[in-house]
């Protein structure tokens, strides 16, 4: 019987080593260290993805907006482009020379007073007629009423 006794005491003591050395490796951690620190980690990931959702957000209403910005502007722009092309059509015809210079004068003249640029009111009446606003008014030599000439642009509401 005292090799029985001896048996369970190594049996014991080699238990009490495996408790110390995984005692040692791991240190002294209870459960509710453990648990503290799970919610610890589940704090900051809570955090993280809420200013990852404000980012989210922020970017959304940015975008919505710029959408907002450019398709509201765009139509008020566009129109104001056609009444100065149909502005400067009427000019044009009559214009009393029409040479670049005078051209350009006029085009210069509507566009600041439709608050577009230059090459704006070009374009448009390009894609209009398919023609430059020098090329369109010379096909328009037959139809040009001489008794109204003038080389100054004065304003005139067209609709």
């Amino acid at each position: 019987m005292d090799n029985l006794g001896d048996f369970f005491s190594l049996i014991g003591e080699e238990k009490k080593k495996d408790k110390e050395k995984t005692k040692e490796i791991l240190g002294e951690v209870s459960l509710g260290d453990l648990f503290s620190s799970l919610s610890e980690e589940k704090k900051k990931v809570k955090e993280k993805t809420l200013k990852k959702e404000k980012e989210l957000d922020k970017i959304k209403k940015n975008a919505k907006i710029f959408e907002t910005f450019l398709f509201n502007e765009t139509p008020k722009v566009e129109q104001s482009a056609i009444k100065a092309v149909k502005v400067l059509e009427t000019e044009l015809v009559n214009l009393k020379s029409t040479s670049y210079k005078s051209i350009d004068r006029l085009m210069r003249g509507i566009s600041a007073e439709y608050n577009i640029t230059p090459t704006k009111l070009h374009n448009q009446f390009k894609e209009k007629h398919n023609l430059i606003p020098d090329d369109w008014i010379k096909l328009q030599g037959e139809k040009v009423n001489i008794s109204n000439y003038e080389d100054i642009y004065k304003s005139s509401n067209v609709s």
